[in-house]
């Protein structure tokens, strides 16, 4: 039994993780640290000691002197360690706990999930399973996904493959971000292979933008017949982007003539069957445009919000890559109409923030490549990106496609050196 296990059983019913909410001129206090603390001797007991200090614990109302304590209502064993559903009380939100989630971490020396179901219980997933630190893309996790309409693996979590369903109305479209070499493009190239392996032509279709280095990243994926439209360019930007408004119009008046609401709904009709269309656009910052004061999208950056406002119904998705995280890129507004967001290494809480939402500074602490924190209905897991070198796609690609005739950038194949370099994530 871990030592995370053998405490969570010593407390059970007891109480012994306690928070206390700020609306109350209380901070949170975690008495379970202590019981971790002593089982793992004084050099720890000494840290949390420290923690306690640090966040202002163990306090009181000053009026009544009745301290607050939330209850463990139920301790569940599982594969990857101990979940824990605990009940709070009035002034205590799932906020509080974000905003000491680092320090929460380091204290209990495991990864701590923290969320909020729609009951107000408070659940904390304490995991003593380990993520791997580099694990390459294979084809037979990648073929799991081809039970959704549309979705694409995030990475290797804790609990196995985690997937970013994008046929889910909650997380249609998404937002990756992190600094140069983290892991964003591992995870594109990864994610577009996966749509190409398990969706045919007529099930997802594919509009690239790739404004990094004349398009050398994402023009191999050319030669699959799932790509309509691939620029590298301004003027390219706004003709795909422009391009995907239309078809998202087309789709429009096709569901309105079924009388249906949506895609699934069109598609549970059982005639012919309406593509998703997912949309990448790679590097924002390089786009031009935006929204105007009426609201009216101009430029490139304008259409690709207005894809975002109205395409969700028809199966619209939109994937913004940007290793550029200030406010001035990662807008409010752009945030507000993207509700999943992958972050990987930013350099600071503050960009961190930006990303995953307040209280959220995660992504300020990763530090293996490949690692990110992946965001999703208010909750958030920490993932390995399955690696994929970049001189590895064309040649897949070609292999899937051999009557393909597609003109692609040209690229080699990848030498074994390369395959272990840090510039192919």
């Amino acid at each position: 039994m871990s030592n995370v296990q053998g405490a969570a059983n010593s407390f059970d019913g007891l109480g012994k993780v306690m928070w206390l909410g700020a609306d109350a001129g209380i901070s949170c206090v975690c008495n379970v640290v202590k019981h971790f603390t002593d089982k793992w001797g004084d050099g720890k007991k000494g840290q949390a000691k420290e923690l306690f200090h640090n966040l202002g614990m163990d306090r009181t109302d000053r009026d009544t002197g009745k301290v607050y304590k939330p209850q463990i209502i139920k301790q569940i064993k599982t594969a990857y360690g101990v979940h824990l559903i605990v009940k709070t009380y009035p002034g205590l939100w799932v906020g509080d706990f974000y905003k000491y989630h680092p320090q929460i971490e380091s204290a209990l020396n495991a990864e701590v999930q923290i969320s909020q179901d729609n009951q107000g219980l408070i659940h904390l997933r304490v995991f003593t399973r380990g993520i791997p630190r580099r694990f390459k893309y294979t084809e037979k996790f990648v073929t799991r996904g081809a039970k959704w309409p549309c979705a694409v693996p995030v990475g290797i979590g804790r609990e196995g493959v985690v997937w970013l369903v994008l046929s889910d109305d909650e997380c249609f479209s998404v937002l990756v971000a992190g600094m140069p070499g983290g892991g964003k493009s591992s995870w594109l190239r990864q994610a577009l292979m996966s749509l190409i392996t398990n969706y045919s032509s007529e099930q997802v279709k594919l509009h690239l933008v790739d404004m990094k280095l004349g398009g050398v990243e994402l023009s191999g994926f050319q030669l699959a017949p799932h790509v309509q439209d691939f620029a590298c360019d301004l003027g390219g930007a706004e003709r795909v982007l422009t391009g995907a408004l239309r078809r998202l119009h087309e789709k429009a008046i096709a569901i309105g003539k079924a009388r249906v609401s949506s895609i699934a709904d069109y598609n549970a009709l059982g005639g012919p069957q309406m593509a998703h269309d997912v949309v990448v656009i790679d590097e924002w910052m390089s786009l031009d445009g935006g929204m105007d004061k009426d609201g009216k999208g101009f430029g490139s950056k304008g259409a690709a919000l207005t894809l975002l406002q109205q395409g969700r119904f028809a199966g619209m998705h939109v994937i913004i890559c940007t290793q550029h995280t200030s406010a001035k890129v990662v807008s409010g507004e752009l945030r507000s109409l993207i509700p999943a967001a992958i972050a990987f290494k930013v350099s600071s809480r503050r960009y961190s923030r930006m990303v995953l939402g307040e209280e959220r500074s995660q992504a300020a602490y990763l530090e293996t490549q490949g690692r990110c924190i992946f965001q999703a209905k208010e909750r958030m897991r920490k993932v390995q990106v399955m690696h994929l070198h970049p001189k590895a796609v064309v040649p897949m690609l070609r292999k899937m496609f051999p009557t393909s005739t597609k003109d692609v950038v040209p690229t080699v194949l990848a030498t074994e050196q390369d395959k272990e370099s840090a510039l192919s994530w």
